[in-house]
């Protein structure tokens, strides 16, 4: 049973479980006259949030409080959409990072301030459902507030569902695990041109970005579906031939050490970053 802490407001409270955890609960008239140590009306609660400490708890409330309804309500019908229309397995905890992430970006927009995602290529192409739900997200802003935002906003928004899928995964992972698995990666396309790559380099920032979405993977074992044409993948094999073999090595380790075997899309799409990290050094001799 769930007894009221605080309310906030008519739709928003924080409560204690039965283990005695704060808990926030959202729902629409859930603290209507609710003083402390009242029975939650369970059957009022739209969304619920774990905050893991007082800090974390403290940023939800001042997060809540901010964050108009209409957000909240745009965010909800964005994940049954995504939940029903594509299937993504999204919990309730994107709810609130989704929310954060639509008011500033309609602030943004507003104020005729549009950012370049410098990953949209990769998100378009590694996490389709995760991107088109971003899509669909754009409609939405379009719907709810007049404001039209382009592709690079629903790159962005893909961000969300991606780390919402994988990151309950990885955090029951070792986190050295994930970081020795980078580090593999990093050294074996450094051992192959013999360079350091530069970490304020842009290109080098791309392929670290790129990196750690493979590893997320990897440690969630999920693969991409292929949608690649060998003829494509072979014409950059022979345009960059180093690259070509730093990538069959990386396939190779990452086979033998983690059973991870690196669909040919995720091969061309990690060629293209390399050769572009390294392409001074890839001269086909």
């Amino acid at each position: 049973m769930l007894k009221v802490k605080k309310s906030f407001n008519n739709n928003l409270i924080s409560a204690i479980d039965e283990t005695g955890s704060e808990v926030i609960l959202k729902g629409k008239g859930i603290g209507f006259h609710k003083q402390r140590g009242d029975k939650v009306d369970e059957s009022l609660v739209e969304a619920t949030f774990r905050p893991e400490n007082e800090k974390e708890s403290s940023r939800f409330l001042q997060l809540f409080s901010s964050i108009p309804d209409d957000y909240w309500t745009l965010a909800e019908e964005l994940l049954t959409w995504a939940k029903e229309q594509e299937g993504l397995a999204l919990s309730q905890k994107v709810l609130l990072p989704l929310c954060d992430h639509l008011a500033g970006a309609v602030e943004r927009y507003q104020n005729g301030v549009y950012l370049n995602n410098p990953m949209l290529w990769d998100i378009q192409r590694l996490y389709h459902k995760e991107y088109r739900t971003g899509l669909h997200a754009l409609e939405l802003v379009q719907q709810h507030f007049g404001v039209e935002m382009d592709e690079n906003e629903a790159g962005f928004l893909a961000y969300h569902f991606v780390n919402d899928q994988l990151g309950d995964q990885t955090q029951k992972r070792d986190l050295s695990l994930m970081t020795t698995l980078l580090g593999e990666v990093v050294d074996i396309i450094q051992q192959s041109f013999q360079l350091t790559l530069d970490p304020g380099d842009y290109n080098t920032q791309r392929l670290f970005i790129h990196v750690r979405f493979l590893v997320q993977r990897i440690l969630g074992y999920q693969q991409t579906q292929p949608d690649v044409d060998p003829e494509w993948y072979g014409q950059f094999s022979q345009k960059y031939p180093r690259s070509h073999r730093c990538v069959k090595r990386i396939a190779e380790h990452l086979e033998q050490r983690y059973h991870y075997p690196l669909g040919l899309d995720e091969q061309l799409y990690l060629l293209i970053h390399i050769a572009q990290v390294t392409r001074v050094n890839d001269r086909k001799s």
